[in-house]
């Protein structure tokens, strides 16, 4: 039986949950997003941040999710809260916003892949990243 494919965690794919594979600093991260009032839902096949103004937000996450796909939802934690607690329509008005904080969270994962050694899940991750951003530019940039 294989650990389990979605498309949304390929990470997963290679090292598992990452309760099993990175259980303190997962739990650390558990800590800190609950500790500053994130909302965690932990939901199947699912992995989001929502930010809402104004506040720290919701946390959707696959309980058996990757070290990695965790490290990437909480790097959108991290920029919501340095770009001042913005809510989804700010970032929806902003593509420009939305692909710095995609860019962000896929290098996390990124630079993590290549520190295990993984250069075929980093390249995944790289392609990964660059079809978000190909999706925001073509359905939220107007060009002029």
């Amino acid at each position: 039986m294989g650990l389990g494919k979605f498309e949304g965690d390929p990470a997963r794919d290679h090292y598992g949950s990452g309760k099993d594979s990175h259980p303190a600093e997962w739990q650390a991260m558990i800590d800190d997003l609950k500790a500053n009032g994130v909302e965690i839902i932990y939901r199947d096949d699912n992995l989001a941040y929502s930010p809402e103004k104004g506040k720290p937000g919701q946390m959707i996450l696959d309980p058996d999710a990757s070290y990695s796909a965790l490290k990437h939802e909480y790097q959108h934690y991290i920029d919501n809260m340095g770009n001042g607690k913005l809510g989804m329509g700010d970032y929806l008005q902003d593509p420009y916003k939305r692909i710095e904080m995609e860019t962000n969270a896929y290098n996390k994962e990124i630079e993590l892949a290549n520190e295990m050694g993984n250069k075929e899940l980093a390249n995944e991750l790289e392609q990964l990243k660059q079809n978000e951003i190909d999706y925001i530019r073509d359905n939220y940039i107007i060009e002029e």
